[in-house]
């Protein structure tokens, strides 16, 4: 064999490695996956999404005390202790978006700090449709009489689940109660949280806004894209 073919097969077989170790590009299905430009508003109170944010409310309901008010507490119990207990929770979001944000996805975060030993407690989210103050018992809402949270009628909008296992509970407010919060902050009362077994004998405690770890309040995240 000639210099000249040796030559040329020497760089016949450089080129071959040269195109079997480049990368199969990706198919344009692939390279669109998961590439959607979500941005995020977070609500928290005193921290998202500025540091003087106070329009979020909570609070809880006893039926034990149904006279009593817990503004104020660190907790939020949600089941049965002695009584029946229910938590109330609002954030003001209207304003906040650009007039042609759509709305993908949006979480309710809380920090779990007691839960029944051994138990799962189910809980139910439903979507409040009366006014209420954070100085609410469960006899009154602060402007008129109720009777815990008056939740017959009221439309489930979620649902979790907790054990002693976890610490954070992420649950999904669905888009359509965050577009009606925006659309209409007249009509956005919160939500309510549940025992959906409530004499069950199981029950949970999350943090409320007035934890002093910041961090540990409720939280809010909202996703959406801009066109």
């Amino acid at each position: 064999m000639d210099i000249k073919r040796i030559s040329f097969l020497y760089v016949f077989l450089a080129l071959i490695a040269l195109i079997t170790s480049c990368p199969t590009p990706a198919s344009d299905e692939t390279v669109q996956k998961n590439t959607e430009p979500y941005f995020v508003q977070y609500f928290q109170k005193e921290i998202f999404p500025y540091s003087a944010y106070d329009y979020a409310g909570d609070t809880y309901l006893d039926s034990l005390f149904p006279d009593s008010s817990f503004d104020g507490s660190g907790l939020l119990n949600v089941g049965q202790l002695e009584g029946i207990n229910r938590t109330l929770i609002h954030f003001d979001i209207h304003g906040t978006f650009p007039s042609n944000a759509v709305i993908k996805k949006a979480y309710l975060t809380l920090r779990v700090i007691g839960v029944t030993k051994g138990a799962i407690v189910k809980i139910a989210l439903l979507s409040m449709q009366d006014i209420w103050l954070e100085s609410a018992t469960w006899n009154n809402n602060g402007y008129y009489s109720w009777t815990g949270g008056n939740i017959t009628g009221l439309t489930t909008i979620g649902s979790a689940s907790v054990n002693d296992s976890i610490s954070i509970l992420t649950v999904e407010i669905p888009v359509n109660v965050i577009n009606n919060w925006i659309i209409n902050s007249n009509s956005n009362y919160g939500i309510l949280l549940k025992n959906e077994i409530e004499t069950s004998g199981t029950w949970v405690r999350f943090s409320s806004n007035e934890s002093r770890i910041l961090n540990d309040r409720p939280l809010l995240s909202v996703y959406y894209t801009l066109p």
